[in-house]
């Protein structure tokens, strides 16, 4: 199974476009930054195959009363990519998860990727530290169907592609995505990047 999804032509993930800008501007005009207010919250968006945010949904609220629906309105506003390609090279829809941080009035509210899914190891194979996380694309069909598994070439450790990307396309394939529709309802096939992170059993 492994190797099956590893095997065809490399997706390539939707590639934010100025992330660090995203959010920033204008946000202290909202009214929701205080001092005594923090949180984080995890958002998913859709992209379009021309690269624009169509759809953001919350699956971990920040629990701070209207910042993860300005945050959200933000984003479907003004995060915009470089198009995803699917295993065909054609231009193809896309989902891009990440989190948003509200620190009070001391920091800006930032944005961040974490890992989707954490494996835990024995230990690490020689050369790899104690830590890390690997990036996989998949290629999902407009059923949900997991086409293909590739290590994100953006990926900064080439060791822990190596080594452990077998490990992490495992992990992806045991997913079952949600249906992903465009603007008018209809399914649709994806690009999605899947962070996996892994650590020591016990550490």
């Amino acid at each position: 199974m492994i190797a099956a999804l590893l095997l065809g032509s490399a997706a390539v993930a939707a590639e934010p476009i100025h992330p660090e800008r995203w959010i920033n501007k204008g946000y202290h005009q909202s009214g929701l930054v205080r001092s005594d207010v923090s949180g984080v919250m995890r958002f998913r968006l859709t992209i379009a195959s021309d690269g624009r945010t169509i759809r953001c949904e919350i699956p971990l609220s920040s629990g701070v009363v209207g910042f993860d629906a300005h945050i959200c309105a933000l984003l479907t506003a003004r995060a915009a990519f470089h198009p995803a390609r699917n295993g065909q090279d054609m231009p193809a829809f896309a989902i891009y998860e990440g989190r948003a941080a509200l620190r009070g009035l001391r920091k800006r509210p930032s944005i961040s990727t974490a890992a989707d899914y954490i494996v835990k190891l024995q230990r690490f194979p020689l050369g790899l530290g104690i830590g890390g996380i690997v990036s996989v694309v998949l290629d999902i069909d407009a059923a949900g169907k997991i086409l293909n598994c590739q290590v994100n070439p953006e990926t900064d450790s080439k060791k822990a592609d190596a080594k452990l990307g077998a490990v992490a396309c495992q992990q992806a394939s045991a997913l079952d995505p949600d249906p992903v529709f465009d603007g008018d309802g209809k399914p649709v096939a994806t690009v999605r990047d899947i962070n996996v992170g892994f650590k020591i059993d016990g550490a």
